[in-house]
């Protein structure tokens, strides 16, 4: 069977991971290609473009053409690619290959909101959406994007042409989506096929952590982005009296400079350090090796964060926000403790409890295999099949 992957990067985040992944996976079973719109994160210089992109319209059929795919598996498209490759995909379905067949792996909200992290601002303030997703017109009234008034409106003119005029939603023969919180979400506004599938990691066997004596090893992994909430989190934490833990924070992203300002200004340089990027190996590595403690304050609704899975494989306790997914994805992993992250009572009542409960050594580590790759292998191959008998 030939399968045909598609995305929006090569290397970025979770997504591209998952991405790779899939690819590696995969490739024994199938005859697998790949197109990519970018092997990394840039901006779109040229607006029309972002809104639909004639030159990714035309090279994706040209691979179609070329390579002739039973299953066509994407997942990412709203960054580079556009809605225009489903209009490629509709139109060589119709003319050359009828029995093709679309899988969507919704690692965001785009199928559902112009917003893929289902958030708007008010006063330069991020707040989460509402679960019961908006009628499209109130969205349109939202502020969808905190950099400008025109990346907003891009942002919903996009999703409008994706959704109203090209109507990918008619395109897609089966979405996949990595929890159930995403699956719920999506079935408010997507009347086909949804699939739970977990992403995967490389499972290890979990060894206990030593009791630690000292201060409580900390890191926060991933983008260092608005809606991650680590500014929020840093300043709540500065006004916690406890004082037995240091916080790595590990990653890149646009909010560097506001993260370092209140460390700064907070004077929590003596607990809170930033370490920028590590290469994957050697975090993992470093996961188990170093830390303890895994932390995730987003103030918006996650789908199904890697990296709580990665730290809890590595034997860390979870200190997260109990939102969406982040809630599901703690709780099969275990030993989480979950928080209000707009709340500093909150935050002090989990922090506490968890520093307390690292001192007794007794974890609750649950079983995870559902995140493993040949657990991954085995339902993404299934749902191939499936998908092309109907």
């Amino acid at each position: 069977m030939k399968v045909l992957l598609i995305n929006d990067f090569e290397y970025e985040g979770g997504a591209e991971k998952v991405f790779r992944d899939t690819k590696e996976i995969l490739k024994e079973q199938f005859e697998i290609r790949s197109y990519v719109g970018s092997k990394r994160h840039k901006l779109k210089k040229n607006p029309l473009q972002y809104l639909y992109s004639t030159p990714h319209k035309k090279q994706i059929r040209n691979v179609l053409d070329d390579f002739q795919p039973e299953i066509i598996h994407i997942h990412a498209f709203s960054h580079i690619l556009s809605p225009s490759i489903f209009q490629s995909i509709r139109k060589y379905k119709q003319a050359a290959n009828k029995n093709v067949k679309v899988v969507y792996t919704a690692h965001d909200h785009q199928l559902i909101c112009p917003s893929s992290g289902y958030f708007q601002y008010k006063k330069k303030k991020l707040y989460p959406l509402l679960t019961k997703v908006p009628h499209w017109l109130q969205m349109f009234r939202m502020r969808l994007d905190n950099r400008s008034f025109l990346h907003s409106w891009l942002k919903k003119m996009q999703w409008l042409i994706g959704n109203k005029i090209v109507r990918i939603g008619q395109v897609i023969d089966l979405i996949i989506t990595p929890s159930y919180y995403m699956k719920e979400m999506i079935e408010q506004g997507f009347e086909g096929e949804i699939r739970m599938i977990r992403n995967p990691i490389e499972l290890n066997i979990r060894s206990t952590k030593a009791v630690n004596k000292g201060p409580a090893r900390m890191a926060f992994i991933g983008r260092l982005s608005h809606e991650k909430g680590l500014v929020g989190f840093l300043n709540h934490l500065a006004d916690i009296e406890e004082q037995g833990y240091q916080l790595d924070i590990i990653g890149e992203g646009t909010e560097k400079s506001a993260i370092e300002q209140v460390i700064y200004e907070r004077s929590l340089s003596n607990r809170v350090t930033m370490l920028g990027s590590i290469e994957h190996s050697i975090l993992m590595k470093k996961l188990s090796d170093c830390y303890e403690v895994i932390v995730l304050p987003s103030i918006c609704y996650e789908n199904a964060p890697l990296s709580l899975v990665e730290a809890a494989n590595a034997g860390l306790s979870i200190l997260a926000s109990n939102l969406g997914g982040i809630k599901e994805i703690s709780d099969i992993c275990g030993d989480n403790f979950l928080f209000d992250p707009n709340s500093m009572t909150s935050i002090k009542e989990q922090l506490h409890l968890c520093l307390n409960h690292l001192k007794t050594g007794q974890p609750k580590l649950n079983v995870i295999t559902d995140f493993s790759s040949e657990y991954y292998k085995k339902q993404v191959s299934q749902a191939y099949l499936s998908v092309l008998r109907e």
